[in-house]
């Protein structure tokens, strides 16, 4: 094997990792049953037929409240995310020059493995973890936004 056997697999690495590093898919896919669910909500809070009970609106302010606090979480967590995979990009932007100039010089099994590790597995890792801890943040929030729901307009 050679150098230059890699450089295709580590140039769609870096596309891999900055597309990653840019994708913000949970907030716009994950969220929007949790927004849908505070607009049902708000609407029947503005509702003058069917006004609900001051409980329901300070439960219904709480779970907004909450939600902003989740949001603003998850967006730092995906900082660090988009942190780590901008510097593994960056570290195979270096590794593509470096394979520019040993195009035809051999390469050991286990550097192989290595470029293709480094080359694939961080982003589709950072994104699970990412999806998992705001999933897992989430379902409370939800739990409770459903049951509100349910009060409300059951």
């Amino acid at each position: 094997m050679y150098f230059g056997d890699f450089a295709s697999v580590v140039q769609l690495g870096v596309g891999l990792h900055l597309g990653t590093a840019l994708l913000q898919m949970y907030g716009e896919i994950g969220l929007q049953p949790m927004i849908r669910s505070i607009e049902r909500m708000r609407d029947v809070v503005q509702d003058p037929d069917y006004p609900p009970t001051d409980q329901h609106r300070q439960d219904l302010d709480a779970i907004i409240s909450r939600f902003a606090v989740f949001k603003i979480q998850m967006f730092t967590q995906y900082k660090t995310y988009l942190i780590a995979n901008s510097v593994n990009a960056g570290i195979l932007i270096l590794l593509l020059v470096l394979i520019s100039f040993k195009y035809s010089d051999p390469v050991s099994p286990q550097g192989g493995i290595v470029f293709v590790s480094m080359s694939i597995l961080p982003a589709p890792i950072t994104l699970f973890c990412l999806w998992h801890a705001a999933t897992k943040a989430l379902r409370p929030l939800q739990q409770a936004a459903k049951a509100l729901e349910g009060e409300m307009i059951g």
